[in-house]
């Protein structure tokens, strides 16, 4: 079995069909993209999970049962880059598992695969971005969601939500500062909000539910309406 640092120094190799090859990272070798390989005489290859090799064969991407990570199709969790393409190109495959660090996306883009947070956090660019899902994702009582700097994420007409965790928005306990009461009350909003997008659930025939977390979190007027709940 050949191992390469990279995904761009296998690329330049010559390996016949039918050889597993591995690589130690993406982009660099340790940067949590290593994956395993087989090699096949043809298929159509996205650039993010499957690559062209320099004799024309093609290495396929291996995971089993098991999600790909998100750095396994290159997607980057700088908060800046922009995910998009790799992020449609994961979606097709039906998904990844987000494992640490915030990616971007900078654009509109529908989710129907399946999820998995384990400590990373996706995040639109700005006000002008929404992500909608159709599957409710992976997450626990985790932040899996970032609106700092606006965006938003809504359930699809058609989904198997039952419900949306207010503490995927950055809901934080035991704190009373004014700041983090504010961060709570908008946090508990967009998970309402996210419930009311999409009032045709796949199977449960019932609108989400906005799950509020154990503990005592304070809350304040987020939007300075005077409005508090």
């Amino acid at each position: 079995m050949k191992i390469f640092d990279s995904v761009a120094q296998m690329k330049l190799a010559t390996i016949k069909a039918g050889q597993y090859v591995e690589t130690f990272g993406y982009y660099t070798k340790g940067d949590a993209g290593a994956a395993r390989y087989l090699v096949v005489a043809s298929q159509a290859a996205d650039g993010y999970g499957d690559h062209t090799l320099a004799n024309g064969t093609v290495a396929v991407l291996q995971n089993g049962d098991e999600l790909p990570a998100a750095a396994q199709y290159g997607l980057l969790n700088d908060d800046s880059t922009d995910n998009k393409a790799g992020l449609t190109a994961v979606d097709a495959r039906g998904g990844c598992k987000f494992t640490t660090g915030t990616y971007q996306i900078h654009s509109d883009t529908t989710l129907t695969g399946q999820y998995v947070f384990a400590g990373g956090i996706l995040k639109p660019l700005n006000n002008t971005v929404t992500i909608t899902m159709s599957k409710k994702p992976t997450a626990g009582q985790i932040q899996c969601f970032d609106i700092s700097t606006g965006g938003l994420f809504k359930v699809a007409a058609v989904h198997n939500f039952d419900l949306v965790e207010s503490i995927w928005f950055g809901m934080t306990p035991d704190d009373t500062s004014e700041s983090i009461a504010k961060q709570n009350m908008r946090a508990i909003a967009l998970a309402a909000f996210m419930c009311n997008l999409g009032a045709t659930p796949l199977g449960s025939g019932v609108t989400p539910t906005t799950m509020l977390p154990v503990g005592i979190f304070t809350i304040d007027d987020w939007e300075a309406s005077g409005v508090g709940a």
